[in-house]
């Protein structure tokens, strides 16, 4: 299967629990222009991310890998206008606490990255705001300015090093042209989006 995510170039790598081969798909397109959110729109942005299980993931950054990890989490992370510390916050506990492993005794998702000592890789990625209802041109309106989302953006970095440990915590390159690749494991991919009660999160 063909895994699109827009504005980077992309290695993607499911296991197959059958065979144990990885087939890799490899994308490159082209980065979109940010936009700003409409004031007033009917529709209110906030920080989202794509969280994957892998076995493996990296970054390369002109033909140099900048980061790259072994077992645990990949983290695609998209700031929206208007976001705070608190969608920051809420995100980053989240990333750390979401249950994707099994146990010893077999129990299914009762434990986290943190939990199995993994290693977490964390990715700007503004397009995951894209609005792609009309039309086939993307609109990246949902998308927080430049100067503003790196800000934040590195902000949400530290706040998953200091609920984790910084040494098992790597980071892409905000705003560069990047090459992604990772491992699948599973496939596990889930959608983590600011906003829970904080009860949702201490669960």
């Amino acid at each position: 299967h063909w895994h699109i995510i827009p504005g980077l170039a992309v290695v993607l790598a499911s296991r197959s629990r059958r065979s144990g081969h990885c087939p890799v798909h490899y994308l490159v397109l082209h980065r979109p222009q940010f936009g700003q959110q409409p004031a007033g729109g009917a529709h209110v942005f906030r920080m989202k991310a794509i969280i994957q299980r892998v076995l493996s993931a990296s970054v390369t950054v002109d033909k140099e890998v900048i980061s790259s990890i072994g077992r645990g989490v990949l983290v695609f992370a998209a700031i929206a206008p208007g976001d705070t510390e608190r969608e920051i916050n809420s995100i980053a506990s989240k990333v750390l606490k979401m249950r994707l492993w099994d146990d010893e005794a077999g129990g299914k998702w009762k434990k986290s990255v943190t939990d199995i000592g993994g290693e977490v890789l964390c990715v700007s990625q503004f397009t995951l705001l894209a609005q792609t209802k009309k039309g086939t041109k993307p609109d990246f309106h949902g998308a927080m300015n430049p100067k503003e989302a790196s800000r934040l953006y590195h902000c949400f970095v530290q706040r998953v090093k200091d609920g984790y440990s910084a040494e098992r915590v790597q980071d892409g390159r905000f705003q560069d042209m990047m090459e992604v690749a990772l491992v699948n494991d599973g496939p596990v991919t889930l959608e983590l989006q600011a906003g829970a009660s904080k009860a949702a999160e201490e669960m």
